[in-house]
């Protein structure tokens, strides 16, 4: 949150130039499908613009949903899974999100 004027113009032409980088971290409630057709190595994903390591191992799932043919790209990765007696299938599971884009 800017507290000045001058701060969130410098906040706002920072997203607007895409130099924010976003990582969020979810828990979803069970165990959620990782296909391989949109599986993607962390040196595609680096490659496609997003901020991963490209040297790092764990790969990453590709989604790409349109709504109104616009387009939010978000590669995701599971970090661990935990037992819960209210969840789909007794589990929940922790992942890592990285959006490449908003709507456009």
């Amino acid at each position: 949150v800017a507290k000045t004027k001058p701060a969130m113009v410098h906040l706002s032409s920072q997203f607007r130039d895409r130099k924010v980088k976003k990582t969020y971290v979810a828990i979803v409630n069970g165990i959620p499908p990782e296909p391989i057709e949109s599986r993607m190595t962390p040196k595609a994903a680096h490659s496609m613009g997003v901020d991963v390591d490209p040297d790092e191992t764990m790969d990453w799932q590709y989604i790409d949903h349109a709504l109104d043919d616009r387009h939010a790209i978000t590669i995701w990765r599971t970090i661990k899974y935990a037992k819960s007696l209210k969840a789909v299938d007794n589990y929940v599971t922790l992942v890592e999100l990285k959006p490449k884009t908003g709507r456009y």
